[in-house]
């Protein structure tokens, strides 16, 4: 009984373990442990690419070790990592009131992220670069 409480223990602890590892290393890769700016480069609707507007040219969106984030549209707001695949967003100045977007994260490299949300039955994928 020892040995499987002991097992049930140490597994629980890596599982545990592995998972504030796994969200480290994405507030790492996406803040940089500091503050990294990410570049919108493409956009899709419904799996189906869409034309950047002027604006979404230069869009940019930062995120910071703070677990804060901003854009280049003048929107701030805090972030968490509940999951390793799922990053949420507070938007604390948006002109309704505060405004919660959960994104899922498709991929994340030091180079690379790729995030996705539904709204209104429409499936928006986000990719930007560095």
């Amino acid at each position: 009984m020892k040995k499987a409480l002991l097992f049930l223990v140490f597994g629980v602890s890596l599982l545990l373990g592995g998972c504030v590892k796994n969200e480290l290393l994405i507030t790492s890769t996406l803040s940089n442990n500091s503050t990294r700016t990410w570049k919108l480069e493409m956009l899709y609707k419904n799996d189906q690419a869409q034309t950047l507007t002027p604006g979404q040219l230069i869009y940019t969106k930062t995120y910071k070790k703070d677990n804060t984030w901003e854009d280049s549209d003048g929107y701030k707001g805090t972030y968490t990592l509940p999951t390793e695949k799922l990053l949420k967003e507070i938007t604390t100045n948006s002109s309704g009131g505060s405004l919660t977007i959960d994104y899922t994260i498709i991929k994340i490299t030091v180079e690379s992220l790729t995030v996705e949300y539904t709204f209104n039955q429409d499936k928006y994928k986000f990719v930007y670069k560095l």
